[in-house]
């Protein structure tokens, strides 16, 4: 097959004319012209795959809500963001934009201890990250300023692990998570916080296996998921999750009545979402999503004690019936593994972004 200049797309169609022009391409096979492209190309990667940018540092600076207020008459003065998506679940992969006045963005950006309606009483220092000296802005060009120094020092080694001039967002999930609070959390917190609360509806550990027809699972189940309703039970007042038991073609139909759970329960995990700043909301947000439990985690983000609070543990209980079926019929390559893979690097990002917040203002 031979192709025409009119057959070339315009972008390719420059570069083949650096190659050797038109008329050498209408004389040569599609694949041909590929593979000398390609190879062309090759010969010069080095020096076009290097990053765009040398050093990265982290300096202090105002709140996001400040820096808005500022009129930027050079736009050189920034560093726009090469990330133009996040990856699984948020709304910057999309390209959702949502409206929100900027007082409620403002407010929902001024962190707070998770659980508590009230700001903190110290005064929050706020940090941003330069490449080449250039602060850094979020997808959406806000000014992308954290409330905390160790959150500051992870976003920097995400960005200074990149080496190519092609930035990778599914290698820097926690910037992901940062830029979804700032341009998406703190202006869609309604959406965020029902999303999450459906989940209580659905909860994955609240769903147990008979304990007469399957209980190697059920053994499995109660030991990854008893801490969870014990804490569950304590920090709600004394009132234990709705449950479902029975064998499969049961669970299909219980989870179609949704789950029976106390009204008082369900009144204090709707108080604790709606009382969460967009940071912690993100954070819980992306743990809810990765695990199918609402009550999970808000087991890790609230949670004070307990083995599953080591996020391995998490990843498990979220996958009991998962791992039961691979060890009972092997693991499918690509599949399973790459679930493992991602839940392990979305858990431990949404920790990460709970436990810098927590070192620098309020850990105990």
């Amino acid at each position: 097959m031979y192709i025409t200049r009119a057959s070339i797309p315009r972008n390719l169609r420059r570069c083949i004319v650096g190659c050797g022009g038109p008329h050498r391409a209408s004389k040569e096979s599609s694949s041909s012209i590929a593979r000398r492209f390609f190879s062309e190309r090759k010969a010069t990667g080095p020096e076009r795959r290097r990053r765009f940018y040398v050093h990265v540092d982290v300096v202090s600076c105002p709140p996001v809500w400040e820096e808005r207020k500022k009129p930027n008459k050079d736009n050189k003065s920034m560093q726009e963001s090469p990330i133009s998506a996040g990856v699984d679940n948020t709304d910057s992969a999309s390209g959702v934009v949502r409206g929100g006045d900027k007082q409620q963005q403002s407010q929902m950006l001024q962190l707070r201890v998770p659980g508590s309606n009230e700001p903190l009483e110290n005064e929050l220092k706020w940090f941003t990250i330069r490449l080449d000296e250039r602060p850094l802005k979020t997808p959406l060009g806000h000014p992308l300023a954290v409330p905390s120094e160790n959150l500051a020092y992870a976003l920097a080694a995400e960005w200074n692990c990149q080496v190519v001039d092609v930035i990778n967002p599914t290698q820097m999930p926690l910037m992901t998570l940062v830029a979804t609070s700032i341009d998406q959390t703190a202006q869609a917190t309604e959406f965020y916080q029902n999303n999450i609360l459906r989940y209580l509806r659905t909860d994955t550990v609240c769903y147990w296996a008979d304990p007469m027809e399957e209980r190697s699972i059920h053994r499995r189940q109660q030991s990854a998921w008893k801490d969870v309703h014990a804490w569950i039970t304590a920090w709600s007042g004394g009132y234990a999750p709705g449950v479902a038991m029975g064998h499969a073609e049961s669970m299909l139909m219980a989870k179609q009545k949704q789950l029976p759970h106390p009204p008082e329960l369900q009144q204090a995990c709707h108080n604790v979402v709606h009382s969460l700043d967009a940071w912690h909301l993100t954070a819980l947000h992306a743990m809810t999503i990765e695990t199918k439990s609402m009550l999970l985690a808000l087991f890790l983000l609230l949670g004070k004690s307990g083995s599953i609070k080591d996020v391995d543990a998490a990843m498990e209980a979220a996958r009991v019936e998962e791992e039961f079926n691979i060890s009972n019929w092997g693991l499918v390559e690509g599949q399973h593994d790459y679930d493992r893979l991602n839940a392990s690097i979305q858990l431990h990002a949404a920790m990460l972004l709970k436990d810098c917040l927590a070192a620098d203002n309020f850990s105990s």
